[in-house]
């Protein structure tokens, strides 16, 4: 009985001994941020992963070697980048962005305001560990909408902080959460996942986190490194588009010869029916924010005018392959499209000029553009409203 009762104590002062209280938001973000600022770099390997809203099974992978430096000036990235892929580099130096083909053994040399080939790639999401600005984990933290739960875990062999957001729910994304791994002992960010849902599809986000090194590189290496490259690499300067170049079709000028495929029918000779009608073509896919958002408008002005004689048409150069046509169903039972949907040839679009989506044009009876727009604004429909009632003559 005495061995049973001292038994029973050391468990209970065990049991009190274990229980940690955890560190509340905005003390752990603080932690993290102090640890951040005594290192100037940080160097480490990741395995990054994104299923995306438009897949229904393949996931994108990047595997890189990352090193950043910190330099809190900087209004780009907050330090100095590099990114290192089999294939390819992509360094930023505070003054300008380099992409690095090392298949071509050519660089493209880009002004600091323009990295999009960081910025308008999955890879830039490698780099969002929090080092060059670890602010915005202060943001989450005081957040009030934000659900925040810190508890303990073992990763692997270490042992971590899982700090978990729920994020509320909103018009258009649902179940939105992200995790967080932080290693106690030094309080890096060892792992992270983010998923969201989207009219009934699924994201996934995941960042491992590896060979965690601080302070073992220094700007003067970056630079060394481009010019060993250099050596046998050709350089070039990223030429822009000009103004010119960037404008859609211009009013008056003739459309150029739309063909494609009807959906579902896939039927092309309805196509001729365009001629001798006021048109609108609308060029957009499934995975553009702006194009969803412009697809009750269309509807609207289809509903409208369409007895009067005007035509809409959506003109899609990217969803016409197995896997999208897979999701078509359920995109438009969150989305109706109630104009025909056309599925056109993708490398034709210069000819149409169109460099982003959406891209609209207005066409009269005889064929000639009257109405240009790139991108979605509020503006667009009560342009078009006013020039569907002169072309078609309603007071």
């Amino acid at each position: 009985m005495k061995i049973k009762f001292l038994t029973a104590t050391v468990i209970s002062i065990l049991a009190i001994g274990c229980a940690q209280k955890m560190p509340e938001p905005i003390e752990l973000a603080n932690s993290i941020a102090e640890e951040y600022q005594k290192h100037s770099s940080i160097t480490y390997d990741i395995d990054y992963q994104i299923k995306f809203f438009s897949q229904t099974t393949d996931t994108n992978k990047v595997k890189a070697k990352i090193d950043l430096i910190r330099q809190e000036e900087d209004s780009v990235f907050g330090g100095y980048v590099w990114i290192e892929e089999d294939s390819a580099a992509r360094y930023y130096d505070g003054d300008f962005a380099y992409f690095i083909d090392h298949r071509l053994g050519k660089i493209t040399k880009y002004p600091k305001d323009k990295p999009y080939f960081i910025t308008g790639n999955i890879i830039s999401e490698a780099i969002r560990v929090y080092f060059l600005k670890p602010g915005r984990l202060m943001n989450g933290a005081k957040d009030s909408t934000i659900v925040k739960v810190i508890k303990t875990e073992v990763l692997g062999s270490d042992n971590v902080y899982k700090w978990t957001y729920a994020f509320p729910d909103d018009e258009e994304y649902t179940k939105v959460s992200k995790d967080i791994w932080i290693q106690k002992n030094n309080l890096s960010v060892l792992k992270m996942t983010y998923t969201s849902t989207y009219q009934n599809e699924n994201q996934y986000n995941q960042w491992d986190i590896k060979n965690v090194l601080y302070d073992s590189i220094k700007k003067e290496a970056l630079a060394e490194r481009l010019e060993k490259l250099l050596e046998t690499y050709d350089i070039e300067d990223y030429q822009e588009m000009t103004a010119e170049e960037r404008e859609p079709l211009k009013n008056g000028t003739q459309f150029p010869k739309l063909t494609g495929a009807l959906h579902p029918s896939n039927d092309s000779s309805s196509i001729k029916k365009l001629q001798g009608k006021v048109t609108i073509v609308d060029f957009w896919y499934m995975n553009c924010p702006p194009c969803i958002e412009a697809i009750p408008h269309l509807n609207d002005l289809f509903k409208k005018y369409s007895e009067k004689g005007l035509v809409v048409i959506g003109a899609n150069p990217f969803d016409n392959n197995e896997k999208s046509l897979t999701r078509l169903p359920n995109f438009l039972e969150n989305n109706p499209i109630s104009y025909p949907i056309l599925f056109v040839d993708q490398t034709k679009m210069r000819d149409f000029k169109v460099i982003g989506y959406p891209t609209f044009y207005m066409l009269n009876e005889q064929g000639e553009i009257i109405y240009s727009m790139v991108g979605f604004g509020e503006e667009m429909p009560t342009a078009v409203d006013s020039l569907i009632k002169v072309e078609l003559k309603i007071p």
